[in-house]
């Protein structure tokens, strides 16, 4: 997967740690029958996502969506939660 290392300092507790920040495809795969609020910046209700545009990616960013919330599979979700990620917050999405 493509990505960035970034440093971040912890002057406070003088630490510091090595992240990778990933670059992500923007896919459109926003199924009509998913509402968005006025601004595009979240869904109303449950998202509904077009699993044949999806193409098995297992992270990406829905395109016509200003958000900073990427899509991720279950599989990857999964293998996230096994190792202890930190700072992740999940909700389902629908395939449509």
């Amino acid at each position: 997967m493509p990505n960035r290392q970034v440093v971040l300092l912890d002057k406070e507790n003088q630490e510091s740690g090595l992240y990778y920040l990933p670059i992500l495809h923007r896919i459109d795969c926003i199924s009509p029958k998913s509402r968005l609020n006025n601004g595009r910046t979240k869904f109303i209700g449950a998202p509904v996502l077009d699993k044949t545009k999806i193409n098995g990616r297992h992270i990406f960013w829905p395109e016509k969506l200003n958000s900073d919330l990427p899509i991720i599979s279950l599989d990857l979700a999964e293998s996230i939660l096994r190792r202890d990620g930190m700072g992740i917050s999940l909700e389902p999405v629908e395939l449509g």
